[in-house]
C-alpha cells in the first residue's frame, strides 16, 4: 500500500479544519469521519496533531476551530471571494 504523501495530509487536514469551522456549534469526530468517509482512528489521528497544533480544541465530545483558525479561514475566503470578483469583472470587460 502507497505511503500518504505530506501534501496529501496537509490537504487533508485543511478540510478537516474547514469542516470543523463551519460547525460552530462543534461537530463529533465520528460526524467528521462519516462526512470526509474516513476510518475513526484515522481522523482522530489527524484531529489530535491539530489539537497540538493549535488548530482546533475539543470539549466534551465535539471539535471547534480555535478562534484564531476561525479568523485564517474568514480571511481566506474574503481573499478567494476577491480573486473571484476580480476575475469576473476582467472576463466581462
Amino acid at each position: 500500500m502507497a505511503r500518504i504523501t505530506n501534501d496529501d495530509k496537509q490537504d487533508t487536514a485543511s478540510r478537516i479544519l474547514l469542516l470543523v469551522g463551519s460547525y460552530p456549534d462543534g461537530i463529533r469526530e465520528v460526524d467528521l469521519a462519516e462526512l470526509l468517509k474516513m476510518e475513526k482512528r484515522t481522523m482522530n489521528n489527524y484531529l489530535r496533531r491539530l489539537r497540538e497544533d493549535g488548530r482546533v480544541r475539543k470539549d466534551g465530545f465535539n471539535w471547534y476551530a480555535t478562534q484564531s483558525e476561525l479568523d485564517s479561514i474568514e480571511s481566506d475566503l474574503i481573499d478567494a471571494v476577491h480573486r473571484l470578483f476580480d476575475y469576473l469583472r476582467k472576463r466581462n470587460t
